[in-house]
């Protein structure tokens, strides 16, 4: 048992589909059956939301002005706990069941992640390794890293480090968006499995590459869950290699339903893995090298893997 809000506001967001579940409606009030956006499926008593007016089954339409109509909710939530860049108050747009739209202002100070989760180290020589860290999978997570990519092949770095050591995880969605800035348009990200409805569409990557810099990832006992979804993806992919420590092994799904005490229940709806089909739960990702290897001994091991996967493939 823990308080399920994680929006630091005081509300337990779902996608429409979950609320039609979680509720037994078959559809809204005016008729709607969503099966997207975000939508409040409990507000904690006398939290910054339920002062602001906001209420069970209310639809998320903005947020400082913004749609995100299109955006997972636990992105929103990460959005709504950091609260606004300057101290202004939050301005949400929202829809009532009814479908009347209203809008209402949340303060925009308050605690929550704030300062971006990565950090870049430049090669001290040309054509060197750049050091991308990055410590958690927050709603920045994909933006910052492109960021920091950008400004590493401006530098003239010939390859990138992606530190992923010590990253617990955070939002799975964001792991796939950072996986995907170093995958090939149509590359498989993630498969997923949900309780008692089979596989579901896997993740896709969803453009071109960002960098096409050689990659190696840095790993150890504490990279977990989104991260070792994102490790997953690319050495699956045969995009990177893998230096380290064996991961964590977390590849559950998992929502946080509302009870009527304002607690919340943490259940498994499902897992999550490699673009092969391999399940990491409690096994994790072991790696390929103790430590950060040269680029001739990672190029052995990426060719090794290209071989093995083709003829999957062609199959």
């Amino acid at each position: 048992m823990l308080k399920y809000d994680v929006s630091g506001v005081g509300l337990n967001l779902v996608t429409g589909e979950e609320y039609l579940e979680r509720t037994n409606a078959a559809r809204l009030e005016d008729g709607r059956r969503p099966s997207a956006g975000v939508w409040v499926l409990g507000v904690i008593q006398g939290s910054l939301a339920e002062q602001a007016g906001v209420r069970l089954g209310d639809e998320l339409l903005e947020v400082a002005g913004h749609s995100v109509c299109a955006s997972p909710p636990f992105k929103v939530a990460s959005l709504l706990q950091g609260g606004s860049a300057d101290g202004a108050d939050l301005a949400l747009k929202a829809r009532r069941l009814d479908g009347s739209v209203y809008d209402v202002s949340l303060p925009g100070k308050r605690a929550g992640p704030s300062s971006s989760p990565v950090s870049l180290e430049l090669p001290r020589a040309p054509s060197g390794d750049a050091v991308v860290k990055l410590r958690r999978f927050d709603a920045r997570a994909a933006a910052d890293v492109a960021g920091a990519l950008a400004r590493a092949e401006a530098g003239g770095t010939g390859r990138v480090i992606l530190d992923l050591r010590s990253n617990r995880g955070g939002l799975v969605t964001e792991g796939v968006e950072v996986a995907s800035l170093f995958l090939a348009e149509g590359d498989v990200v993630l498969r997923l499995q949900g309780r008692g409805a089979g596989a579901r569409p896997p993740y896709i990557a969803r453009s071109p590459p960002a960098t096409s810099l050689p990659l190696v990832l840095l790993v150890d006992g504490q990279t977990a869950s989104a991260a070792e979804a994102a490790a997953g993806a690319l050495r699956g992919n045969c995009r990177a290699v893998v230096a380290g420590r064996q991961t964590f092994g977390k590849g559950l799904i998992q929502s946080v339903y509302e009870l009527s005490d304002g607690s919340g229940l943490v259940l498994t709806v499902g897992k999550y893995f490699t673009p092969a089909g391999v399940d990491i739960d409690r096994e994790g990702i072991q790696p390929d090298f103790r430590s950060v290897p040269d680029q001739q001994q990672a190029e052995e091991v990426l060719r090794a893997c290209r071989l093995e996967r083709a003829p999957a493939a062609s199959a």
